[in-house]
């Protein structure tokens, strides 16, 4: 029997094809799932990062009527204020996603009645610059003030 295949010549030059597409394949799909990871990293880490200053930039006080949240910092912040009544228990959120710009302050939350005390918590959502500018940070809680009582 006279059989006939392919050339060693053809055959080494379809392997080498098919093991640059393989490769090629492989590293494409690493690349995407490696660079979800590395986004995600970065957000903690500028997270933690920017929230290293806030015990030292906010403050929370009462004038009496409101709720006083200053930034005495160059971050911007996002508040939420908690009036709580004499046994400790949330009495309502009355404001939520209160903007706190840098250096600013906001006196828009008012007290409740039946309100003992006020406290907040505050945070903010990190933005990212360079490979993953664009990624969408969670936002991360950063700050606890201490219950302010209503005198």
């Amino acid at each position: 029997m006279n059989k006939k295949g392919i050339s060693p010549l053809i055959a080494t030059i379809l392997v080498i094809g098919i093991t640059v597409v393989i490769a090629v394949l492989i590293t494409t799909w690493l690349r995407g799932s490696t660079e979800g990871l590395q986004c995600t990293q970065e957000c903690q880490i500028s997270g933690a990062s920017e929230c290293q200053y806030a015990s030292a930039d906010l403050d929370l006080s009462y004038d009496g009527t409101n709720a006083v949240l200053i930034n005495s910092g160059s971050r911007v912040f996002t508040a939420t204020v908690i009036w709580l009544d004499a046994d400790g228990e949330s009495v309502g959120t009355i404001a939520s996603n209160i903007a706190l710009d840098a250096f600013a302050s906001d006196s828009s939350a008012a007290s409740p009645v039946g309100a003992a005390s006020v406290k907040a918590v505050a945070g903010l959502t990190p933005t990212l610059t360079g490979d993953c500018a664009g990624t969408t940070c969670s936002h991360v809680e950063c700050w606890e003030s201490e219950e302010v009582p209503i005198v």
